[in-house]
């Protein structure tokens, strides 16, 4: 079965506003930096660099991938849904038959989180993110298997759409895909409390 992971990523310098008031833009620029090589590396311990593509603007998340050989594809939608979407679209045009969409936010994120998400033999599989309201990571099999449908409350639209069109699920619940970083409360938790 060809396995096809896309990861879609706003550029360093966009992410993570909502801890504008916490982290100056150089700070938030290193960390979207550091979260994005984290995911990037460890997505790479599992795929090999033809089985991965990054959907982005940024033209220096795109340079590091190329030079781990992974394909890249200029992200022209508006927002998450859209960029996996044209993901979603080029995987197939791959010849991919199942999906895995992950988010780039995810420092504790491990080789072994994402075997248990690959483990799945259903449908779809869903791994919320901490507060049980969020998607950080989607197993689709076949790729058309549910829309996407990142936003608020993602976790219960994606499971109830999954459930709708009578497709078997499965929820991933794992720190490593479920801790992100999009609050000030988890980011010093990140940080160790310093900031």
């Amino acid at each position: 079965m060809k396995n096809i992971c896309i990861l879609a990523a706003r550029s360093p310098q966009e992410g993570k506003s909502r801890l504008s008031l916490d982290l100056s833009l150089s700070e938030r620029y290193a960390l979207n930096m550091s979260m994005f090589h984290h995911v990037l590396k460890t997505v790479c311990e599992l795929f090999e660099p033809d089985e991965v593509v990054l959907v982005t603007r940024s033209s220096e998340f795109a340079e590091i991938a190329s030079t781990l050989g992974i394909q890249t594809i200029e992200d022209r939608g508006d927002d998450l849904n859209a960029a996996f979407a044209q993901g979603r679209k080029h995987a197939m045009q791959m010849g991919a038959e199942r999906l895995v969409t992950l988010s780039c936010d995810l420092p504790y994120l491990e080789a072994a989180d994402l075997a248990a998400l690959m483990a799945t033999r259903n449908e779809v599989a869903i791994a919320p993110d901490r507060h049980g309201t969020g998607t950080n990571a989607l197993v689709l099999c076949p790729p058309l298997a549910i829309d996407f449908s990142y936003g608020p409350d993602s976790y219960r639209t994606h499971l109830i759409s999954a459930l709708s069109e009578g497709r078997t699920v499965s929820v991933v619940d794992r720190p490593g895909l479920a801790k992100d970083i999009d609050l000030p409360a988890e980011l010093r938790e990140l940080l160790g409390g310093q900031v």
